[in-house]
């Protein structure tokens, strides 16, 4: 966006310029007109539109202002007590109120407690916290320990089910030469692992505080913080561990402990610990500990807390030398461009705003990317246990199958493309919030617009979800779960194997043999035909639709007058149609797996469970396939519907044939990416219609006089729930890209 600013302001320069360059020589501008240079800055305005000042995000952002621009990372909660009394003067929050009050409760009764008002009281102005410089490198090492954690632990545990085996009952009598042999072989270099990135730590500033206007409340909250911190580390300055500290901050007094790593590590000795540092030597080995010693006599960890104006604000840090206040907004984060996000929302009731620099998203990522991360570790320990198991027989084919998980997990990892994030949160009737930046979403398409969007246009959708996904990543991700079926059910044999005299493992052995035996081919045709030719076979596009314009099915103990008339929800899975030839040839691979798999249930029980033949039937070009079920129709059957452009599964043939009509049309949205849409005024209406309907109806639908009675004693109850529920109107959510960075709106809208 920058460049793009740049270089439109010469271009626009030269466009104003070049009229007036016309200009007859020793012709003067008329007075109407304005000056070259004044026309060149206008048409600058009119392109680089000016952000807000340091100063307007100062009056927004609470103690932001107060923080330096070197801040990684940042969080806040804001107007949580209004957000809080707007709930309780909600119909859904006064109904709350009078439910507990029923019960012989209040509000005051749960919340009015001194315990409870002192830990609700950080969050009813404004309530943050923050990163300084280091806190993305802090955060990097912290993933770096978990996945050490899953790496080492899996690989451990191979190594305790090979130990247990190979040693049967003697594992338990020799268990220190277990021990021993745990830190020698899978865990080795876990101790040099873990000291070297304890040794590389290095604790940012981290900085949380809280506003609380009331001057007395203030001073009793500071001083529980320092009750706390005196009963934590008061007694530790005896022992040379900790020393009280004091330090000034904008004429804030800062008081707390500074923990000395020097002191701990003069602990260390044979006097308090043991003959040659005792247990500690063992697991970590003589030079890892001395190691350790000596990376912890260089550290220190100082907690303090003081009032700084209207906020109780806490620090942690190495040394109070990075606890850093500045004076002016212009020297703070709200004067930085990577704060600029919230420059639009600033006339709203903010909730919260966040922001990540790009090095904090790199080492956490996102859920998706942190979780990916440790199944890599995760396999690879599990890779080196098994190629080191001695008492697991051959295990070749599995420490393939698991060099490639952990190659094709690292090229999903790869996909993740993680930036700087941006987040605020605001209500206006509602909840809303816009996330710009982080962690990308590998297994969605940005660059096509959706053509499935109109699906869920229609008046009675009550959940609508639809995706452009990415092929490559859809792919990866199929031959990663294939492998990681292929690899369980390998390591299952090899432990099925095992002599292990326990009655459950017999029954686990037993019921492993027979799903080997009667059902493992035809389960693996049946993944092979959805895997393969039916994934072949769907587009990239895929949606899920549920409207509330179904019929119950007409089956017996279901009163007639709720099958003439009650309307229960309708679900679809649609997907677009790449090639239906492999759509048709996964249903034959399908059909055939399925017949000997009721083949074999049927040997196991005894009974004959012939395969059902489905009806078919055609209309505008959509073949629907569904089974004779007694008291389904054509409202309320399981089908399957394909044509040349879409493949539909639903609960409903009229459901399918009507989404297959709306698809046909020509479709005009330019949505892209990821979006859902739950609508809670359809789910009120559908709910709403149920009670006028059993109401009405009570004594035909209900079993019996007393049910009828307790319906009739509660109907008022039931009346303030929907009423309640009125409140609320829809939920959405889209995920798409923006200008080169993804972008994520969230808004659930209330009237």
């Amino acid at each position: 966006m920058k460049l793009k600013k740049v270089l439109y302001i010469p271009i626009l320069s030269s466009m104003v310029l070049m009229p007036a360059c016309k200009q007859k020589d020793g012709e003067a501008a008329s007075g109407e007109s304005a000056s070259i240079e004044d026309k060149v800055v206008d048409a600058v305005k009119q392109v680089v539109s000016p952000g807000k000042s340091a100063e307007e995000r100062a009056a927004k952002l609470g103690f932001a202002k107060n923080l330096p621009a070197d801040i990684e990372y940042y969080s806040s909660v804001q107007n949580g007590a209004e957000l809080f009394a707007a709930f309780q003067s909600s119909a859904m929050g006064q109904l709350l109120i009078e439910r507990m009050e029923a019960e012989g409760m209040t509000f005051e009764d749960v919340l009015g407690s001194p315990e409870m008002k002192s830990q609700l009281a950080p969050y009813a102005e404004d309530y943050f916290q923050a990163y300084g410089k280091g806190g993305g490198k802090a955060a990097g090492h912290a993933v770096d320990f978990i996945t050490q954690l899953a790496y080492y632990g899996t690989n451990a545990s191979i190594y305790t089910i090979d130990a247990q085996q190979r040693d049967g009952d003697g594992f338990a009598d020799d268990y220190l030469t277990f021990v021993s042999g745990l830190m020698d072989g899978p865990l080795k270099g876990f101790p040099k692992e873990l000291v070297g990135l304890f040794g590389e730590f290095e604790m940012p500033a981290y900085y949380q505080g809280y506003k609380i206007s009331n001057a007395e409340d203030r001073a009793a909250n500071k001083d529980e913080m320092d009750v706390m911190y005196a009963m934590m580390f008061g007694y530790t300055e005896e022992m040379g561990i900790s020393e009280s500290i004091q330090f000034t901050r904008q004429g804030a007094e800062f008081t707390g402990y500074k923990i000395n790593g020097a002191g701990i590590a003069a602990l260390i000795n044979e006097e308090n610990v043991g003959e040659g540092y005792g247990i500690m030597s063992e697991m970590l080995g003589a030079e890892n500990l001395e190691n350790f010693k000596s990376s912890m006599a260089e550290k220190t960890l100082v907690l303090a807390t003081a009032e700084v104006g209207d906020y109780v604000v806490i620090f942690i840090g190495s040394n109070e030398d990075q606890c850093v206040f500045v004076d002016k907004p212009s020297d703070s984060i709200v004067a930085s461009d990577k704060i600029a996000f919230v420059d639009d929302y600033l006339d709203k009731k903010l909730v919260s705003v966040a922001l990540a620099e790009k090095e904090m998203m790199q080492a956490a990522g996102s859920y998706g990317s942190l979780f990916q991360q440790l199944l890599n570790a995760g396999f690879k320990g599990l890779k080196e246990g098994v190629e080191n198991a001695t008492a697991l027989g051959d295990t070749q084919d599995v420490t393939v199958l698991l060099d490639s998980l952990q190659k094709q997990g690292e090229a999903l990892q790869a996909m993740y493309k993680p930036e700087g994030m941006g987040m605020v949160c605001w209500f206006d009737s509602g909840l809303h919030a816009e996330m710009f930046g982080g962690s990308n979403a590998p297994a969605v398409n940005f660059s096509k617009t959706h053509s499935l969007s109109e699906l869920g246009a229609g008046e009675n959708i009550l959940f609508f979800a639809n995706q452009m996904n990415n092929k490559e990543y859809s792919q990866k991700a199929l031959e990663y779960f294939e492998t990681i079926g292929a690899t369980s059910y390998v390591l299952t044999n090899r432990l099925s194997a095992m002599d292990i005299d326990d009655p459950e493992f017999e029954q686990f052995k037993m019921m492993f043999q027979m799903f080997d035996g009667s059902f493992k081919a035809d389960l693996l045709g049946l993944w092979t035909a959805l895997s393969g030719d039916l994934a072949g076979g769907l587009g990239d596009e895929s949606a899920v639709v549920i409207d509330t314009a179904g019929s119950l099915p007409t089956v017996p103990m279901i009163p007639q007058v709720l099958v003439d008339e009650a309307k229960v929800p309708r679900l679809a899975y649609v997907s677009t149609v790449e090639d239906r030839s492999k759509l048709q040839s996964s249903w034959e691979k399908v059909n055939a797996s399925t017949q000997n798999l009721l083949k074999s249930v049927g040997a196991m029980t005894g009974m004959e469970i012939p395969m059902q033949k489905p009806m078919s039937s055609q209309m505008n070009g959509l073949t629907s396939w569904s089974f004779a079920i007694p008291g389904a129709h054509d409202n309320a059957n399981l089908t399957v519907s394909v044509s040349d452009t879409v493949f539909i599964s639903s609960t409903s043939k009229q459901f399918a044939e009507q989404l297959n009509e709306i698809s046909m049309k020509k479709q005009s949205a330019t949505v892209s990416g990821s979006y859902m849409k739950l609508d809670f005024k359809v789910a009120h209406k559908l709910a709403t219609d149920w009670f006028a309907l059993i109401e009405k109806n009570a004594d035909a639908v209900m079993g019996s006089e007393s049910a009828k009675e307790d319906f009739l004693a509660n109907k008022g109850e039931i009346q303030k729930v929907l009423d309640a529920m009125a409140e609320l109107d829809e939920l959405t959510v889209h995920i798409r890209e923006e200008d080169g960075e993804t972008r994520t709106s969230v808004s659930l809208s209330a009237k």
